[in-house]
């Protein structure tokens, strides 16, 4: 018995996400809220679905519907120039509070999955080193990471570096500034974090490798020099794309870095917070 084939029928799915937790290298596919919608029209925001691979599917996004009819084959995505696409704002927040929220502005239809190289500059230092081996996935997996709340609990092995941040000029809350650990005078950026709306911020970290000894220590005498940076641009409204409490991830990552380093000895077993001398905060000055 033959199969006739009346009318083929085809489907582009606009944008496609994969989360990925920077501190503990795992896929993240419960507990976050992932909505889009066009630029200054929240009230269009489509929530995403989770397919059983942890990715997160965003479809009948307003305005896209011709695209979404598209054939989705070459032809279809060479032919799609930057003028055809329209511009998306993509929110993601975590209902069990364990990552910060962000924002961005994207061009949809994105083909494949979303990368940070979508939506950040490839410029040194901006671009996340995410290592897909040990999610157990192809080295050209594609995955966007979240950065940990810091009110997040700490994963068992790892140890944290917290802090208050303020803007030592206005002594307001330096929201959102970003913090670097680098191991000694490594330039490879150890771990990285960002504060939340009211500058408190916390970086988790597995402890750097112990050194090769004969005779080897207990471990609670190990020590490590770490040398930190702050990164931090203040903006008069950090959401400039319409999105409520909600940093921007373009400007998350784009901050100026002081070019002060903070030189910490961290001790295993015990958790690093930083202070200026006389104060319960880390003051900054804006780079």
């Amino acid at each position: 018995m033959g199969v006739r084939v009346l009318e083929p029928i085809s489907r582009v799915t606009p944008l496609g996400l994969r989360f990925w937790d920077s501190a503990t290298n795992t896929v993240v596919d419960d507990g976050l809220m992932v909505s889009a919608y066009p630029v200054g029209q929240p009230w269009h925001a489509k929530k995403s679905l989770v397919n059983p691979s942890g990715v997160h599917v965003l479809q009948d996004l307003y305005g896209l519907r011709e695209l979404e009819s598209g054939t989705g084959d070459k032809a279809f995505w060479d032919g799609l120039t930057t003028d055809k696409r329209r511009d998306f704002i993509l929110e993601v927040e975590d209902s069990l509070n364990r990552f910060l929220p962000f924002a961005c502005l994207l061009k949809l239809p994105v083909h494949g999955l979303l990368r940070l190289q979508d939506i950040l500059p490839l410029e040194a230092g901006n671009v996340v080193a995410i290592k897909p081996e040990a999610l157990k996935l192809e080295p050209t997996a594609l995955v966007l990471p979240l950065f940990s709340n810091p009110t997040r609990r700490v994963p068992a092995g790892m140890t944290s570096i917290r802090a208050s941040l303020h803007n030592q000029i206005s002594n307001a809350p330096a929201a959102w500034a970003a913090l670097e650990v680098h191991l000694g005078n490594d330039l490879a950026v150890l771990a990285r974090g960002f504060a939340d709306a009211n500058g408190q911020v916390q970086v988790f970290m597995p402890y750097p490798k112990l050194p090769n000894q004969i005779n080897p220590s207990a471990l609670g005498q190990h020590s490590w020099l770490l040398n930190i940076r702050i990164a931090y641009t203040p903006v008069q409204d950090i959401s400039s794309l319409g999105a409520q409490k909600i940093p921007d991830l373009y400007h998350l990552f784009t901050q100026t870095l002081n070019p002060s380093l903070i030189e910490q000895t961290l001790e295993f077993g015990h958790e690093l917070i930083l202070k200026s001398p006389g104060s319960s905060s880390l003051n900054i000055t804006p780079a």
